[in-house]
């Protein structure tokens, strides 16, 4: 249950004990929930071009191709996410694809500062192929 006029900022436990999540939080369980529904998707569309024998082999081999490029984006993603929440932010969704990577960052007090981005920026880097330039990072109140 989210009441839109607490303090984002706020997590406290209920009667029950029970946290509620903020509207951020929420934003990012949504978004990596939206995130694992469109891969599974894609990789159900893509099993079944693999198994459909009526198909040339050709087309095949480039299902499961896109099935392994699936499978370590999303492997990247978490190595994303688990570093950057080890450079003390508390939370992010990354959003690999073949052109570029989002970046979506639970903001701290102040937004992030040219050097936090610089960290973000040093993560990816360090974990794709893609350059600066091809990483978009978003701060999320």
């Amino acid at each position: 249950l989210v009441d839109v006029n607490k303090s984002e900022d706020q997590n406290k436990p209920d009667d029950e004990g029970n946290t509620e999540l903020t509207s951020t939080d929420d934003y990012f369980t949504n978004a990596r929930i939206e995130r694992q529904k469109a891969r599974d998707n894609a990789l159900n569309v893509l099993r079944e071009t693999v198994n459909e024998k009526n198909l040339s082999q050709e087309a095949r081999d480039k299902a499961a191709q896109s099935m392994e490029t699936l499978a370590a984006g999303a492997v990247s993603e978490a190595r994303i996410e688990t570093l950057i929440k080890a450079k003390g932010f508390s939370d992010c969704v990354t959003l690999i694809n073949d052109k570029n990577v989002n970046v979506i960052v639970k903001a701290p007090k102040g937004g992030l500062t040219a050097s936090d981005t610089a960290k973000i920026k040093d993560i990816v880097v360090s974990e794709t192929n893609m350059k600066p330039s091809q990483i978009n990072i978003v701060e999320k109140n």
